[in-house]
């Protein structure tokens, strides 16, 4: 999954609905400040396996796009992160 840069008054990033759904990051570039967002709030903005690549990928293109001058690293709600989903890497049983 690779994140699509729209440019515009603020870019937003775009992926498959079955990787992020609606609950994933949430990418904006505004007058060169990136912004990413972890948007899980009702589980403390945990970080699904999709996540790691999508967040990489965002990086790699931020870092290529000589607009973007910082980029912030933030979550909704009151929790920047509950860190990553170990459930989502466990083997079944």
């Amino acid at each position: 999954m690779t994140p699509d840069l729209i440019e515009g008054d603020a870019m937003t990033q775009a992926t498959t609905p079955e990787a992020i759904a609606a609950t994933g990051p949430i990418v904006t570039v505004v007058n060169g400040c990136a912004t990413l967002r972890l948007n899980r709030p009702a589980v403390h903005n945990r970080i699904e396996p999709g996540d790691l690549l999508f967040i990489r990928e965002t990086i790699r293109r931020l870092n290529a796009d000589p607009s973007a001058r910082v980029l912030v690293l933030t979550g909704t709600g009151k929790t920047f992160s509950s860190g990553f989903h170990l459930a989502s890497s466990a083997a079944p049983r």
